[in-house]
Formats: C-alpha cells, sequence, structure tokens
C-alpha cells in the first residue's frame, strides 16, 4: 500500500473503526438483500467506487515535485521527502522515476519499512509482480502489522495475479492447491485470501471479510480507485459470504465498473461469470432494483466529480499564491480527524 502521512493514516484508521461500527451493529439483519440493505452494510461503499471522496489533482503533484526536489537540494537524506516525491511522480504515472527514487532512498536508508512498501506499489503498475512480491514480502518482515496488519492483502493480491497470469510463476503456491480448488482460487480474490488463510471451502469469516475488504479500500482510496484489478477483487470480497450479511448487489456493480475499465475479452468472460454466480444467489424478494443501483452509482460518481472539480480549484487557488497546498488541503478537506469520507448509513 502507498507509504501515507501520519494524518492520512489516521484518516484511514478512522474510518475503518466507522466501517467496522456499522458493518457489527448490522450484522444481525437477516432482511432480504435490497440496495438500502447493503447500504446500511457496507455504508460509503458506492462513495469510494464513484470517487466521491478528497483526493489531489495533477496540478497539485507537479507542484509537489517541484518543491520537494528544491527542498531535497537542502536535505538530500530526508527519506519522508523523497516519500512524497516518489508518490507524486507515481501519481502522474511516471512510475521508472519513482522506482528510481526509492532505490536511491533505499541505498541511503537500508531495510526501511515505508520504502520497500512504496516499492512493492510501483512495481505493481510497471507490470513487475514478481518484483513487487519481493518488495512486500521484505516490507512485512520489518513490520507485519503496518496499516494495521491490512499491507499482506496487497501481497496476497500480488500473488494471487501472479498465480492467475501463470501458475509456473508460483510453484510454491500451486503445489499446495487442491485439485479441485484449482480454478475458483485462481479466479475469485476471496477465494485466494481462504487458501492463504488454510481454509478449504465455505464463505470468509467475517473478521477476514472485513479485514480482506479493508485492504482493499484502503489501496482504492490511497492509490487508485478507478483500477479495475482493484474494483474486481472488492467485487470478490463483497459477493462472497452469508447472503445475509454480503452485497451481492454491491459486487455486480463493482464487477460492472471493473468490466468497462479492463475492456479485454478474457476479462469480460470472467466478469460475466462471475455476475451470473451473483445472479444465482438472488431469492424472489431480494432480485436487485437496477434503475435504483445505477441511480445511486450514478449520484456517488457526479458527486466524486464535483468534489475533484473543487478540490483542483482550491489548490490552483493555493499554489498560485504562494501557499502549501498540502497544508491546506488537509486543512479543508480532512480536518484534524474526522474523515470527510465516512462508511456512513445509506439513505
Amino acid at each position: 500500500m502507498l507509504w501515507i502521512t501520519p494524518r492520512f493514516s489516521r484518516w484511514l484508521a478512522l474510518m475503518a473503526v466507522l466501517f467496522s461500527a456499522f458493518a457489527e451493529s448490522r450484522a444481525c439483519i437477516w432482511d432480504s438483500d435490497t440496495l438500502a440493505m447493503e447500504q446500511a452494510r457496507f455504508p460509503g461503499m458506492l462513495d469510494v467506487m464513484g470517487g466521491n471522496f478528497p483526493r489531489h489533482s495533477p496540478e497539485f503533484y507537479a507542484w509537489r515535485i517541484e518543491r520537494v526536489r528544491v527542498l531535497l537540494v537542502k536535505d538530500p537524506r530526508n527519506a519522508t521527502l523523497r516519500d512524497d516525491l516518489s508518490v507524486a511522480l507515481h501519481k502522474l504515472g511516471r512510475h521508472a522515476e519513482a522506482i528510481q527514487v526509492m532505490l536511491d532512498s533505499l541505498a541511503i536508508t537500508p531495510n526501511r519499512y515505508e520504502t520497500l512498501s512504496n516499492l512493492g506499489t510501483f512495481t505493481i503498475y510497471t507490470g513487475d509482480l514478481p518484483a513487487s512480491r519481493v518488495w512486500l514480502q521484505k516490507a512485512l518482515a520489518i513490520n507485519p502489522n503496518a496499516h494495521f496488519g491490512r499491507e499482506k492483502y496487497q501481497l496476497w493480491l500480488v500473488e494471487y495475479l501472479m498465480l492467475r497470469a501463470d501458475p509456473a510463476s508460483v510453484p510454491e503456491i500451486t503445489d499446495r492447491l487442491p485439485p479441485y480448488s484449482f480454478a475458483k482460487v485462481r479466479e475469485n480474490y476471496a477465494e485466494f485470501v481462504m487458501f492463504q488463510q488454510g481454509k478449504a471451502s465455505g464463505w470468509l469469516e467475517e473478521d477476514a471479510r472485513g479485514a480482506a475488504l479493508r485492504g482493499v479500500l484502503g489501496m482504492m482510496l490511497f492509490a487508485d480507485y478507478q483500477n479495475p484489478v482493484l474494483l474486481e477483487a472488492l467485487g470478490d470480497i463483497l459477493e462472497q459470504g452469508d447472503p445475509r450479511k454480503n452485497a451481492v448487489h454491491m459486487a455486480e456493480q463493482a464487477y460492472a465498473l471493473a468490466r468497462d475499465l479492463y475492456g479485454e475479452k478474457t476479462a469480460a468472460e470472467r466478469l460475466d461469470r462471475k455476475t451470473k454466480e451473483a445472479d444465482s444467489s438472488y431469492s424472489s424478494k431480494s432480485a436487485p432494483d437496477l434503475k435504483k443501483l445505477k441511480k445511486a452509482m450514478s449520484e456517488a460518481q457526479t458527486a466524486g466529480k464535483a468534489l475533484a472539480k473543487r478540490v483542483r480549484e482550491d489548490e490552483l487557488k493555493w499554489i498560485a499564491s504562494g501557499q502549501d497546498a498540502g497544508r491546506e488541503f488537509e486543512k479543508k478537506y480532512l480536518g484534524a480527524s474526522t474523515p470527510t469520507v465516512e462508511f456512513r448509513a445509506g439513505k
């Protein structure tokens, strides 16, 4: 997971607490699976999928690159500044440069968790999954409880993608897979998580599903909410489990978004299969109201675009006036302790 500032860490931690409280308080509800019920079980989920949370503009990252490079001239060994520079480069799609900054930082401060974690994320975007796996393993060896114990879900996502692309690339995983479960573990992230936890069949336990869900949401919030891999993994987790406690309607929405973003036949066929499997879990009383579902998703996306526009306008103003755009963003959109994005009860 991208290394983030202490205030961002507190923000994500508070969101996790809010989400857990909402999810646990509604876990005993046994009513039919309507969209409203799912929004109550997993409040704020559509906002994450729709991008309705505060995030920096491209202009902010360009400003940060220039600003940090000036500061590094005075303090070249400052690892935190190098984190800021590498993340800004990564956010602008300059992944190779971001990786080099982290490699240079690692040469100055070896075995630093934050640096290794960033390398694990950046190398995913260059397509080098084996390298990402190594970096994440090294990061976890130093700090296994990082990000509230959720970093392992990013490592497992990388291993799952390696297994899906080429089983021979992870023989230590493939050799442990029973023949009867090979196909489903290779095609479904939630099944892969269960396998890694030593569970042969059944459902993810509620605690395990919640941790996996928070891990994927963290990657979406701080890395890329429009990443089809993350959306598909989110759908797998939401769809999996006790029908009285899961969110198959939201899972289908995540699959639909992922399908459009992948834009290739193999992924479309896989997601079509997953959608049909989710459909099969509906009872006559729980069939999705597609109009309501599309309306809710559209509202989240519209709100997300409006929020992104406001943030960009503010950041351009702060940059033009010579203010610290990062500090102003935190003051206006994050606050000292209250998150802008809350996992809240749906309407």
